[in-house]
């Protein structure tokens, strides 16, 4: 159990039921979700209760984990450790109760914690259910007893840190990457290329191009607050290449501006950037099945830098077939 800021006999509870739910599921980890179904489970403390007063069916939620995480083949180690996004609902827990001068974390603050970690299952499970942020953080209050207009009854939601600039120069590191090693997967393509496919019933190269322009696009979507998917048929290789740099040079300033991400760079490494990476490496190996063999290349060596994402790149410095 992570170390604890005066959890209460419920919160500790809460915790031991987290883990045996994750146990009975043969999970190897403690997620947000086994923290919810322990809160549930435990079923007394001020934190359920609010669920309850906002009119959460704890049958139906329980069944909702249960569906989405499905069971493992864990070994039943009692050693369970809890992953990240559930060390940070502990945290933002211990956050909002120290925001309210409380000397003690109960099940209300984990909670708030668990809807604080928009990303984790349990606050994606508990929106479905209609509990948002803003509405336990009310009925918390009420169940409190705590006035509605008084100054500072609950804290607003805990204040999460800017992405740091390693972070963001790193990922904008790897959309060079990904112009560079695209460029080079399409750089003389011939023009019976984009009908290419490996095999009957699988993805055209043209295709693929298109697929990597929707990542590229869903990105931007992610990084602006307004996540949206929106896959477009494959146009001509030309319209399609240039969309590729368009995508490229769009993502790549929301990475370098000033403007907060609303996504973090972890999260856009490894949907987005790392899906069109490998679509990227599937092209190359295309070119090659189709007799239009691009050349290996030393890619450590290679000469690439921040906001270098058009079509013409830094020449190989060793090339090898």
């Amino acid at each position: 159990m992570p170390n604890g800021y005066n959890f209460t006999e419920r919160v500790r509870d809460v915790l031991a039921l987290a883990r045996a739910e994750a146990l009975r599921l043969k999970h190897e980890y403690i997620g947000t979700e086994h923290i919810l179904l322990g809160l549930l489970k435990e079923g007394q403390g001020t934190g359920a209760t609010a669920l309850r007063n906002l009119g959460v069916d704890f049958t139906a939620v329980t069944a909702s984990v249960e569906r989405t995480i499905k069971r493992g083949r864990g070994s039943g180690d009692a050693d369970l450790p809890f992953t990240s996004r559930a060390k940070k609902v502990l945290e933002l827990a211990m956050s909002t109760a120290r925001e309210l001068s409380h000397h003690y974390v109960g099940t209300e603050h984990v909670l708030l914690g668990l809807l604080a970690e928009e990303h984790g299952i349990a606050a994606q499970l508990l929106n479905e259910a209609g509990v948002t942020f803003d509405a336990a953080r009310a009925e918390v209050r009420a169940v409190l007893g705590q006035p509605s207009r008084a100054p500072e009854p609950l804290p607003r939601r805990p204040e999460r840190p800017a992405h740091d600039a390693s972070a963001r120069h790193f990922l904008r590191h790897t959309v060079a990457t990904l112009a560079y090693r695209g460029s080079k997967a399409l750089r003389g393509a011939p023009a019976e290329f984009a009908a290419f496919r490996a095999a009957p019933g699988s993805r055209s190269a043209a295709e693929i191009l298109a697929h990597i322009g929707d990542l590229l696009d869903w990105a931007h979507s992610q990084a602006a607050g307004q996540e949206t998917w929106r896959p477009v048929a494959a146009a001509t290789w030309e319209a399609d290449v240039a969309r590729f740099h368009t995508g490229l040079e769009r993502l790549d300033a929301d990475l370098s501006g000033e403007a907060p991400l609303h996504a973090s760079p972890e999260r856009l490494f490894q949907g987005a950037i790392a899906d069109a990476l490998t679509h990227v490496g599937q092209l190359a190996m295309l070119r090659r099945l189709a007799g239009a063999a691009v050349r290996g290349e030393s890619y450590a060596k290679a000469d690439i830098q921040r906001g270098r994402l058009g079509p013409t790149q830094t020449p190989p410095e060793r090339e090898f077939d």
